[in-house]
């Protein structure tokens, strides 16, 4: 793992559902919120390490005055640079993974 963790970043994370769109917008201003994606009715945040822990107090009291639920929340590793792979790529991965 030494070998390629430097390729990945530590982050905090956590999961909302029932969220609204002023959720949104406040929580993209609390510092050490490092990205958002809103995917299928739910809102994925990530925090940088070193906040994680006074910016998931925040989001935390936010969540509940505005009635969303957090359903998860944990460190992650995410890696750094993703790469799209084409619908070929994407099946031989697939089938050299099956076989490990």
């Amino acid at each position: 793992m030494a070998d390629v963790a430097w390729q990945f970043k530590e982050l905090g994370f956590i999961l909302i559902e029932k969220f609204n769109d002023s959720l949104v917008e406040v929580i993209l201003s609390i510092d050490g919120v490092e990205d958002i994606e809103v995917s299928e009715g739910s809102l994925e945040v990530y925090l940088t390490k070193e906040s994680f822990r006074s910016a998931y107090s925040i989001i935390e009291k936010l969540v509940l005055e505005l009635g969303a639920k957090i359903v998860e929340v944990r460190l992650i590793k995410k890696a750094d640079n993703l790469i799209e792979l084409s619908d070929k790529d994407l099946e031989e991965a697939q089938v050299l993974v099956s076989k490990l």
